[in-house]
């Protein structure tokens, strides 16, 4: 196992929230919790035209960070989804949070509402088990499919 995976406790994870870290829940082991760093692009080679966008991407990219009460929501959410042992990533993108399942769903945190991409409806699973903690937190929309 590489130095990057982590065993943690519930509170261990919940203080990687607080801590604005990006991270990413793999799997349950007894009363621990496996978590790896989230995987980015690591090393492009010598394409300069891929360099030159990836710089000008990181350059535009959202600054700031998240609210109290968007940290608060995850928070909930967080210990919620560990407590039913559901596999999930965390990734902090400036002023948003992305919740993400796997690549075709996820959830996107804003300062003002909940956006929900990939679920049908509050009924499918995991979305059914949060879906009281999002509403408390404001306007909640499913994102439709563009096809």
């Amino acid at each position: 196992m590489s130095e990057q995976v982590q065993k943690l406790s519930i509170d261990e994870v919940l203080s990687k929230v607080r801590k604005l870290e990006n991270f990413e829940v793999i799997k349950y082991e007894d009363d621990k919790i496996v978590v790896t760093p989230v995987k980015g692009i690591v090393k492009i080679g010598q394409d300069e035209e891929l360099k030159k966008y990836l710089g000008e991407a990181k350059r535009r990219r959202p600054r700031g960070k998240p609210t109290e009460k968007q940290l608060k929501l995850l928070e909930s959410i967080v210990k919620k989804l560990l407590e039913e042992k559901i596999n999930f990533k965390v990734v902090f993108e400036g002023k948003e949070i992305i919740l993400r399942f796997d690549i075709d769903h996820f959830i996107k945190v804003t300062d003002k509402e909940v956006k929900i991409a990939g679920f049908k409806n509050e009924n499918e699973s995991p979305i059914d088990k949060i879906y009281n903690i999002l509403t408390g937190y404001g306007k909640v929309l499913f994102l439709k499919v563009v096809k």
